[in-house]
């Protein structure tokens, strides 16, 4: 078995395996390069984030390592996706993909990621250390929410934006520069054009751009919602919801925690489901960088201390004293002892911490912390 990273001269192979895998899983014809733009690059850097398994010179099977640089707060992380594991039906178990995830988790250890997250099914992915954990927010409004909750709003315009609109393209990643967690897109626009997704700008009535939206084909699912504040935000979706009618659907991030209260309040319906796998590899960086985002907004947290084991890891640290929170890696003897699993699902959710096992009030207030991923940056 041949283990190869793949260059600028297999990217025709490499697009033919994945549009005949994942369009016979899909059961429809697939076009990776209309799916996912900012991936598909015909040169070494891009291609050389994929391994394959070659047999005679032609790819069996082969995945992505995508590295993400990530900011949660003031601090820079490294985050990655495992994806597009693709093996071709005539080569499917001789153990090609197994091979493959095995290669993946040392390119993660050589890019020196804290943290790395994929999706697909649960269980085949346990047992390279992923798990379901995070929090989205999903929330639907129509024209009964605004009847009643939009009554004071300005007008708002939508323009839709192609990749020649460069003052509102870097416009909208001056946005998210400012935003509480923000993942890197070398490719901006083709990141917002990810699964065939339509980006506008939202411009106020002095013609001053105000947001953006990222919306499906038809235009009643948002992928991605962003405005300079909550009150244009607020605006922004009632507006859109008023010019495209009937019923529309959102998905807020943990980070957006006061446009998630608002819209608690009155959307017509509303979930939280966690976004997809994540591996914890530096359960420290990642948990002391969402403890201070948390703590930066919810004031008079319960104040401690308290040391869980995640075995096979070590032991971490929750600190919560007198103005000062951090998460750090510990020799103290630990209350709690979890397996990996099970400690991602308790720190970062989707569910209360109790839910994984019993806990005191200090951690039953502290968890989940605020781990969140948009759909546009599942690659």
């Amino acid at each position: 078995m041949e283990i190869v990273r793949l260059k600028a001269s297999d990217y025709d192979e490499w697009l033919y395996v994945l549009n005949t895998v994942f369009g016979r899983h899909n059961q429809k014809e697939m076009d990776f390069e209309k799916e996912l733009p900012a991936m598909c690059v015909r040169d070494d850097e891009y291609m050389g984030k994929h391994f394959a398994v070659k047999e005679d010179g032609r790819i069996c099977a082969l995945l992505g390592v995508y590295p993400l640089p990530t900011r949660i707060g003031d601090q820079e992380l490294m985050f990655s996706t495992v994806g597009n594991v693709a093996t071709l039906p005539e080569y499917e178990g001789r153990g090609y993909m197994r091979a493959l995830m095995q290669e993946a988790m040392k390119e993660l250890e050589r890019i020196g990621a804290d943290a790395s997250r994929l999706g697909g099914a649960r269980q085949r992915y346990n047992r390279y250390g992923y798990e379901s954990c995070g929090r989205e927010y999903h929330f639907t409004i129509n024209d009964h929410t605004a009847k009643y909750c939009f009554t004071q709003g300005t007008k708002v315009y939508f323009k839709e934006i192609s990749a020649g609109d460069k003052k509102e393209l870097v416009w909208i990643e001056n946005l998210r520069s400012g935003e509480h967690m923000q993942v890197h897109r070398p490719r901006p626009y083709e990141t917002l054009r990810a699964w065939q997704n339509r980006p506008f700008i939202a411009l106020n009535e002095k013609g001053e751009m105000i947001g953006y939206l990222v919306s499906s084909q038809n235009r009643a699912g948002l992928s991605e919602v962003a405005a300079k504040d909550v009150a244009a935000l607020k605006n922004m979706l009632f507006c859109w919801q008023k010019e495209v009618g009937g019923a529309i659907s959102f998905v807020l991030s943990p980070s957006q925690w006061e446009a998630v209260r608002y819209f608690s309040q009155v959307a017509a319906g509303m979930g939280m489901n966690p976004p997809c796998h994540f591996k914890m590899i530096h359960y420290d960086r990642v948990a002391d960088a969402l403890l201070k985002l948390k703590v930066s907004y919810t004031p008079g947290l319960v104040q401690g201390e308290q040391v869980i084991e995640i075995k096979g890891w070590g032991n971490l640290l929750l600190y919560n004293k007198n103005g000062q929170a951090f998460c750090k890696k510990t020799d103290k003897a630990a209350s709690i002892s979890l397996e990996p699993l099970a400690a991602s699902r308790f720190l970062f959710g989707p569910f209360e911490p109790s839910a994984v096992t019993d806990c005191g009030e200090f951690l039953s207030a502290l968890l989940p912390l605020p781990l969140g991923w948009s759909t546009l940056d599942r690659v």
